[in-house]
């Protein structure tokens, strides 16, 4: 469905949402019988759970930009819907329990939430889960974004309430100092989550930090394994944030290859040339990725062996050598 079926489908329920809101105060409401309103309380909480959940596949979508500078997001739409349904709900249920007392709300009318047996078990593990956190860093916010949308916000098991406690923890620096105003409510966290995706999910600055990232990868002056290793490292996070972001970075072979040569040491540069010999054609990044890989696992292993402890037959084979070289006193 196109961004405009969307967007239309969200300002027919919102409407649905008012028409409701203005109902249950209308003179009118105090004629309908328990059954009635219990039709209208059912109905209410139907629109509103289509309206929350479209409302957060609008705002996590890859093209969410479009949304963030419609007049669905400026104008808060979300957040005069959800007080408009908050009242009119609150409303149905009172003149409900006006009429039969002996109605328990708290079980009959509240949210409808079908949760399954692992959504709890996740829910009771979750504060054992190491959530991730954000800074308000640029180049922190895709994978963080990815990672609390998987463990928080797309958890079913999660109040609102929760999301928001768990949105609060996740946050350092500059980007928890933009919720301090906000109090710890259910209506708090999707104001706050809009929010961080208003201030930190713009493509264009992430894009420009994720290449700053590439084009500053670190470059291989001793040969070692580690500096090997996070060369290669450098450039692959970079290369996933990129194509998470829409970037044709599979056609990117021959700027990857220039790149990385560029901050290979002298010696691995040769080896690199003997590698492709007189070739004419252009090397593709996989295979030098896979020859910097090979150079990394070389000097692991060289590495290793020179950090080990030489070995008892050796000291004793030194020993004996040592000793046999030595001269004999004359008699």
């Amino acid at each position: 469905m196109s961004f405009k079926g969307r967007i239309l489908i969200q300002a027919s329920r919102a409407k649905f949402i008012e028409n409701m809101r203005i109902e249950s105060v209308a003179e009118s409401v105090h004629e309908l019988s328990v059954t009635e309103l219990q039709s209208k309380l059912d109905m209410l909480e139907n629109h509103w759970n289509m309206f929350d959940a479209l409302h957060l596949k609008l705002l996590t979508a890859k093209d969410n930009e479009e949304v963030l500078d419609h007049a669905y997001v400026k104008e808060e739409v979300y957040d005069k819907c959800l007080g408009m349904y908050s009242a009119a709900r609150t409303t149905f249920m009172g003149l409900i329990k006006g009429l039969d007392e002996s109605i328990d709300l708290s079980e009959s009318f509240r949210r409808p939430s079908v949760v399954s047996q692992s959504a709890q078990v996740t829910h009771r593990q979750l504060p054992k889960i190491s959530l991730p956190t954000f800074s308000g860093n640029f180049s922190e916010w895709t994978p963080y974004k990815d990672l609390f949308l998987s463990m928080v916000v797309g958890n079913p098991a999660l109040s609102t309430v929760e999301k928001f406690h768990y949105l609060l923890t996740s946050l350092t620096g500059e980007a928890k100092q933009l919720m301090s105003t906000l109090p710890v409510t259910q209506d708090s966290f999707m104001p706050a989550w809009n929010t961080l995706l208003a201030g930190y999910d713009n493509k264009r600055l992430l894009i420009s930090t994720q290449l700053e990232k590439l084009f500053s990868a670190p470059k291989v002056i001793n040969r070692s394994a580690r500096e090997y290793n996070a060369l290669l490292n450098s450039v692959a996070e970079a290369l996933n944030a990129l194509e998470s972001l829409g970037r044709p970075v599979k056609q990117w072979d021959d700027l990857l290859v220039h790149l990385i040569t560029s901050r290979l040491d002298s010696k691995t540069l040769e080896d690199w040339e003997i590698e492709i010999g007189s070739s004419t054609e252009f090397p593709t990044y996989a295979a030098l990725k896979e020859f910097v890989l090979s150079r990394a696992k070389a000097r692991e292993r060289i590495e290793m062996h020179a950090s080990q402890p030489q070995s008892a037959t050796s000291r004793t084979v030194s020993s004996n050598s040592q000793q046999a070289s030595k001269p004999r006193p004359v008699k």
